[in-house]
């Protein structure tokens, strides 16, 4: 009688707990399928983004906000200026490109991270014997994007500008 009852209790136990830890069990965290590959990967079970996305799954570029045409204000110790701007993708996901930054026709290459950019210094023939030498720094609100540069031309003293780039 009591092998008969243990036949019959024993794997009812059994099957309880196999579905009673079905039931208990717990997310864990990313896993190699939740971060969006080849954008992130998943550590210690948290996705950790590549340089340039963002996001829970790193499934956002950080560049998208400031891509589009603006129309640009800009300030400079050598005098103000009006004019459009392209912001386009770079090469690679952190890169931008600023299509005719301070109205020279030069494209300029940014870096992005976050809701900022990155303008690391950067030399341009313009020609007939002439050079602009730049860097600078900007951050991103909604449509509106705010950049300081300070420009070198043709080796000469520095203008320190201020550009309010509205999209």
């Amino acid at each position: 009688m009591k092998t008969t009852i243990l036949k019959i209790l024993f794997p009812a136990f059994v099957l309880g707990f196999v579905f009673a830890s079905c039931e208990t069990s717990v997310d864990s965290g990313c896993s190699s399928t939740d971060c969006d590959l080849p954008n992130g990967e998943c550590v210690d079970d948290q996705c950790v983004c590549m340089p340039g996305y963002e996001g829970e799954n790193c499934q956002t570029e950080q560049r998208q906000e400031f891509l589009g045409a603006y129309s640009v204000n800009e300030s400079c110790d050598n005098g103000n200026d009006s004019y459009d701007m392209v912001v386009s993708a770079g090469e690679f996901a952190f890169n931008v490109v600023f299509e005719n930054l301070v109205n020279t026709g030069a494209n300029v290459v940014g870096v992005v991270s976050g809701n900022n950019v990155v303008i690391n210094s950067q030399t341009f023939d313009l020609g007939g014997g002439n050079s602009l030498y730049l860097s600078g720094t900007g951050s991103i609100a909604g449509s509106e994007l705010s950049l300081s540069c300070t420009i070198y031309e043709n080796g000469g003293n520095a203008d320190v500008c201020t550009m309010t780039c509205t999209k």
